[in-house]
């Protein structure tokens, strides 16, 4: 990503879909609003799949993978 700014609109628009959809209840939510980089809210889920955020080497998401999470709510237009 060029610049903070890129970074910080980035992390804005993940954290609204946490919110937005009932995060702190979902099933997993590791690592999501820490202080940790956004491409690493993520985790193993069964069989070796990795879910939640995964990125480029530029820091930019590629995917959101949040199924059988127990989201609710509507995603929100940041995203």
């Amino acid at each position: 990503l060029d610049g903070r700014h890129d970074k910080i609109t980035q992390h804005y628009s993940l954290a609204t879909l946490f919110f937005a959809t009932d995060g702190e209840n979902w099933l997993r939510n590791d690592n999501w609003e820490s202080d940790n980089d956004e491409c690493n809210w993520n985790w193993v889920y069964s069989g070796g799949f990795i879910r939640g955020i995964s990125c480029n080497e530029a820091g930019e998401v590629t995917s959101i993978k949040l199924g059988d999470n127990k989201l609710k709510g509507t995603i929100s237009t940041e995203i």
